[in-house]
């Protein structure tokens, strides 16, 4: 499923290239690099924590409840490199901390789990509307991500980030952005590109 739901948003992204050199302004030639720093809310992680929490409760015995489910949401760190006028590869690294707290009724204290999650991951990104203050972008990343556990536990998954609209702002050196999407680093992200 996750593998379909890759390749139809590449398809998604090749079909706004053709469109992307006829609306893509030229960028000064000097700048052909960014970083970037954003963060992300309503990611996956989040949303497994949540549902995990609720799920693993009943099994956890009778009398136990599920007091809190917590997440950082991701903060995220990239880099991009413009190949093209309109189109970026690049990579990023994102971080969150998750944690799920349990009391069992009639005992004092509590129990908890906590983990943290690391996403390094390949990107592309293509501008489809691009002027000399605002670009509108689709971007898609991919790669893993690697869960570590209160006892130091690791485990390694696929990761993705699919987000079809982007927005960015600002002047040719220093930018900000929200992206739109689904993935390891959030259904809304915000943050600040600085080029060079």
């Amino acid at each position: 499923m996750k593998r379909t739901v890759f390749v139809a948003l590449a398809v998604l992204l090749l079909a706004l290239v053709p469109s992307s050199r006829m609306s893509a302004a030229k960028y000064d030639e000097e700048v052909s690099n960014d970083i970037y720093v954003s963060y992300g809310r309503g990611t996956v992680g989040e949303m497994l924590n949540m549902f995990a929490g609720v799920l693993v409760t009943p099994f956890l015995g009778e009398g136990t409840d599920l007091i809190k489910v917590n997440s950082t949401g991701s903060v995220i760190a990239g880099y991009n490199r413009m190949l093209e006028n309109w189109f970026w590869l690049g990579g990023s690294l994102s971080y969150e901390s998750h944690s799920c707290r349990y009391e069992k009724r009639g005992e004092s204290g509590e129990f908890k789990t906590d983990f943290f999650t690391l996403a390094p991951m390949l990107s592309a990104k293509a501008n489809w509307l691009c002027r000399e203050h605002v670009a509108l972008y689709s971007r898609i990343a991919a790669g893993m991500f690697v869960l570590v556990g209160d006892d130091s536990d690791m485990s390694a998954s696929f990761a993705f980030q699919a987000s079809p609209l982007g927005c960015e702002f600002g002047n040719s050196g220093v930018r900000g952005f929200t992206e739109f999407g689904f993935g390891m680093e959030g259904i809304v992200q915000v943050g600040m590109r600085f080029r060079f």
